[in-house]
């Protein structure tokens, strides 16, 4: 499956941040001189890796992952890793305004953002409740309702509804 993401932005002032991956056995191994020591430019490159390429190899939730939460339109984790990685800063704030299972939301935590997650599905609720409860640590433990959440006091808020 292939799917296209674009990035919009309203004005000249965004956020994009260079994501980058290992580079492979075979390129490290291309590299090597005869006295066994990288030919790459730095350490530090071989540490950073390589510009990601522009088709990302991301495999699908097949029906028995982990990660499975059963909601029909769910992404994998790793996928929104990238995007909110890419697209923010640490401490930005993330909007997931069609929440279903809660993946922004876990991710947005995961990378050190602020996150706000809502659905107008009137069952969307439990499954994210339950989720979060499961993949966030202790002082992240929702209550029922509307949350909003704050990665620097780590708690819970009701929100007004």
């Amino acid at each position: 499956m292939h799917d296209v993401i674009l990035r919009y932005a309203e004005t000249e002032q965004f956020c994009f941040n260079v994501q980058y991956e290992p580079y492979s056995d075979n390129t490290i191994h291309r590299q090597m001189s005869v006295d066994g020591k990288t030919d790459l430019s730095s350490t530090r490159n071989l540490e950073r890796g390589t510009k990601m390429n522009d088709v990302w190899h991301i495999p699908h939730l097949h029906s028995q992952a982990k990660e499975r939460t059963g909601h029909r339109t769910q992404k994998p984790l790793a996928l929104l890793r990238r995007i909110i990685a890419a697209s923010s800063n640490e401490g930005d704030m993330i909007l997931d305004p069609f929440c279903g299972c809660a993946t922004a939301c876990i991710a947005a935590e995961d990378l050190g953002r602020q996150w706000a997650g809502t659905d107008i599905g009137p069952k969307a609720a439990d499954p994210v409740q339950i989720r979060m409860e499961r993949e966030m640590p202790p002082p992240c433990a929702p209550r029922r309702g509307p949350h909003r959440h704050s990665p620097a006091n780590r708690s819970w808020r009701s929100a007004a509804v």
